[in-house]
């Protein structure tokens, strides 16, 4: 028997173990960070397009955007760029967020990009055209 003291181990097995729980836990909260940037990127995206859609007012759209991403967005998102056109009969939205927690231990996270269409809704805004039509 070659080791018979073992006062200290009780401590080194604790302090491998909360090192490797604090990673897993600043990873988790990292995680959820951008996964909660990432819905909100898709949801902005979703309801600009769908004000424009409504609207056909950019500017109107736009400025719902960032103030929906100033309402809900601002704890995980550091910063948006809105883009908004029409294609055809569809309005487009192309929102890039950046988050707020850019850097997790040795991972970049990437800037979030999320796409969405609506389509225009013509009978909100002339609806003598399309009532009584079939």
């Amino acid at each position: 028997m070659i080791l018979k003291n073992q006062k200290g181990q009780a401590i080194i097995e604790f302090s491998i173990s909360i090192i490797i729980l604090f990673l897993f836990c600043f990873g988790l909260i990292g995680s959820t960070y951008w996964g909660t940037a990432s819905f909100l990127t898709q949801e902005i995206a979703h309801e600009t397009a769908r004000k424009y859609a409504v609207t056909e007012n950019k500017e109107r759209a736009e400025t719902f955007g960032k103030t929906y991403m100033d309402r809900w967005g601002y704890i995980f998102i550091k910063d948006t760029q809105i883009s908004i056109s029409r294609e055809g009969d569809k309005a487009t939205a192309v929102v890039t967020a950046i988050p707020r927690i850019e850097d997790l231990f040795v991972f970049k996270m990437p800037a979030i990009s999320k796409y969405s269409q609506a389509t225009m809704e013509y009978y909100i805004r002339y609806p003598e055209k399309y009532i009584g039509k079939k």
